[in-house]
């Protein structure tokens, strides 16, 4: 069976979670970056399917606290500059890590995320006041939060890992913890995700230092567990998927991501 047919079949396998009521009129979703096109519509498609009036709001745009809204969404887009995680690793990695800078994709968009979007994290987590605010990191927004957590990234999977650098790529998912809240999502322990990335989370320094990380959980991994998937957080609503369930092509794969999200964003919004 063709992978894309797999992937629409699967959809259906998905549980189904429960569904919070609305109170509010909206349901703040705050963007660290653009939230239309392709987000936007994911976004404004599953709140319909689940009877949900929202808005969004670009973060970085307009002057919104985070306490201000009812979830936090980190989508993909450009490189992070491995500058933001030399602090956190060892002397001998930074080194390593400089020589492999010309793989790196430095872009203006990279630039002005990089240092937002970082803050945005650690505000998230030393923040009490954020304790039940979802957060969603997808591709780069699920690295952002690893860097963030201390975690450094392969600069380029070809390069590092053999692995074709993943662009446009259809790949299957595979659930290592089925206790965990992707294996709550795909009980089948598989789901297929498209993608498009070339860096990703350094797992082998993740599982020769977890010990520094016990609020982290990688639950998912590809291509024999070379590539995480997932980065999952122990003590907050928090989680970052490497793939984008945005995409038309495994839209329905993507809807327990969005549904969990969006549930937790009207749980929040009727708290306050």
């Amino acid at each position: 069976m063709k992978p894309l047919i797999i992937a629409f079949l699967c959809s259906f396998s998905s549980v189904v979670l429960a569904d919070c009521t609305q109170v509010k009129e909206d349901i703040v979703i705050g963007c660290t970056y653009d939230c239309d096109s392709f987000y936007g519509f994911a976004l404004r498609n599953n709140a319909r399917r689940l009877g949900y009036k929202i808005k969004t709001v670009n973060l970085s745009r307009q002057d919104v606290a985070l306490e201000a809204v009812d979830a936090i969404l980190i989508p993909g887009g450009a490189d992070i500059n491995p500058e933001l995680y030399y602090p956190a690793i060892p002397e001998e990695l930074v080194t390593y890590t400089k020589k492999l800078l010309g793989l790196v994709n430095f872009s203006s968009e990279g630039k002005k995320r990089d240092p937002f979007e970082f803050e945005v994290v650690k505000s998230y987590f030393s923040n009490a006041n954020l304790s039940s605010t979802p957060l969603l990191g997808i591709c780069r927004g699920m690295q952002m939060m690893a860097v963030a957590s201390g975690l450094p990234l392969y600069v380029d999977i070809k390069h590092e890992l053999g692995i074709k650098n993943r662009y446009n790529k259809l790949d299957k998912i595979i659930l290592d913890d089925k206790s965990s809240l992707l294996g709550q999502f795909y009980p089948r322990g598989r789901t297929y995700g498209v993608k498009y990335h070339h860096q990703g989370i350094r797992v082998d320094y993740y599982e020769e230092n977890k010990e520094k990380f016990p609020d982290l959980k990688i639950a998912a991994f590809s291509h024999r567990k070379k590539i995480a998937e997932s980065l999952e957080f122990v003590s907050r609503p928090a989680l970052g998927i490497q793939y984008h369930p945005e995409k038309a092509v495994t839209l329905g794969n993507g809807r327990p991501v969005w549904k969990w999200f969006l549930s937790k964003a009207c749980e929040k919004s009727n708290s306050r």
